[in-house]
C-alpha cells in the first residue's frame, strides 16, 4: 500500500515534486515578465 513506500521511493517522489514545482513557479515568473499578447496574426508558414 501506499504507507508502506521505501525511504527510497519517498525521496524519489520528493524530489520529483520539488523539480516540477520550480519548473512551475519559473514558468509564472516567465508569463508575468512578458505576458504574450492575446491576439497576433503571425500565420506560420
Amino acid at each position: 500500500s501506499d504507507d508502506k513506500k521505501s525511504r527510497e521511493e519517498l525521496l524519489a517522489e520528493l524530489s520529483y515534486l520539488r523539480m516540477e514545482n520550480a519548473f512551475l513557479k519559473k514558468l509564472e515568473a516567465l508569463t508575468r515578465e512578458q505576458p504574450a499578447p492575446k491576439k497576433r496574426k503571425s500565420s506560420r508558414r
